[in-house]
């Protein structure tokens, strides 16, 4: 994934998803997805992940990380 951005992608329950692709580097292993869950203005969740989909998921209110394991992103 390069260049990607996707904002607000409405959830249910009143959530919105944002994400966006960032180089880290040339080769594929270079690239990074960050993200956020967000309801209405307060922050829920922030998601780091690698350009094969593996990375992790951190609930802001408890700091409790999840793992992402090789996701994938459908439109």
């Amino acid at each position: 994934l390069w260049d990607v951005t996707v904002t607000g992608v409405s959830l249910a329950g009143g959530y919105a998803l944002s994400v966006a692709t960032r180089r880290t580097g040339e080769a594929l292993a270079g690239a990074s997805v960050r993200g956020g869950l967000t309801n209405g203005r307060m922050q829920i969740a922030t998601l780091i992940a690698n350009a094969v989909g593996n990375g992790e998921l951190t609930i802001t209110s408890t700091g409790a990380q999840y793992p992402l394991i090789d996701w994938t992103v459908v439109r």
